[in-house]
C-alpha cells in the first residue's frame, strides 16, 4: 500500500511539473514548439526512468541478470511493452497535458482508463478470468477518478482539444497494452 501511494503521489507531482514545464518560453508559440516540448519532455521521462532503474539493479547486483534476460523471447516481448507504455504512451500522455492542460478533466479521466483498457485486454487476448468482485471494484475505482476529475476541472485548454483527446487516448492504450504484453512476456 505505502509503495502505491508514493507512486501515484509521485505520478500527480510528475503531471504537475510537465504542466508547468510546458508552459515555459521553449515550447511556447507554434505548433512544432508544442510537439517538440511533448517529445522532449517524454524522453527525458523515460530517460530519467531508465537510469534510475539501471542504478537500481546495479546496486543490487542484478544488472547482469537483466542484460541476459533482454536476449530472451521474454525480454524482447517486454521490451515492446515498454515502448508501447513509455515513448508512445508517456508521449500521448504529455501531449494531451500540452493540448488541454494538465488540471482539465479529460487529461485525467482519459488517461484514467488504462487500467480498464488493460483489463479487458488480458481478458481477451490472455483468457483471464476476472471475478464480479474486481468488476465492481473497477467500476468504483473509475468513477471516483471521473468524479475527482469533474469536481476539480480547470477548464483552460491551452491548445488543439482534439490533438489532446488523441494523445490521452493514446496513452491509455500504450500504457494498458504494456501491462498486457509484459505480463504474456513473462509467461
Amino acid at each position: 500500500m505505502k509503495y502505491g501511494l508514493f507512486s501515484g503521489c509521485l505520478w500527480g507531482l510528475d503531471t504537475v511539473i510537465l504542466g508547468i514545464a510546458l508552459t515555459m518560453v521553449p515550447f511556447i508559440g507554434t505548433a512544432e514548439a508544442l510537439a517538440l516540448g511533448a517529445i522532449v519532455s517524454s524522453a527525458l521521462h523515460d530517460v530519467c526512468c531508465a537510469l534510475w532503474l539501471l542504478l537500481y539493479m546495479g546496486v543490487r547486483g542484478r544488472l547482469k541478470d537483466t542484460l541476459a534476460a533482454l536476449k530472451t523471447r521474454s525480454g524482447k516481448v517486454v521490451i515492446l511493452g515498454a515502448l508501447l507504455g513509455g515513448p508512445i504512451g508517456m508521449t500521448g500522455y504529455v501531449i494531451a497535458i500540452n493540448n488541454i492542460g494538465a488540471g482539465y478533466r479529460a487529461v485525467a479521466i482519459i488517461s484514467s482508463f488504462y487500467p480498464a483498457f488493460g483489463t479487458l485486454m488480458a481478458v481477451l487476448l490472455l483468457k483471464e478470468k476476472i471475478t464480479p468482485g474486481r468488476v465492481v471494484a473497477l467500476i468504483v475505482a473509475l468513477a471516483g477518478i471521473i468524479a475527482m476529475g469533474y469536481l476539480s476541472a480547470d477548464t483552460t485548454v491551452t491548445g488543439d482539444p482534439i490533438i489532446g483527446l488523441l494523445g490521452a487516448l493514446a496513452a491509455v492504450f500504450g500504457w494498458g497494452s504494456e501491462a498486457v504484453l509484459c505480463a504474456w512476456g513473462m509467461r
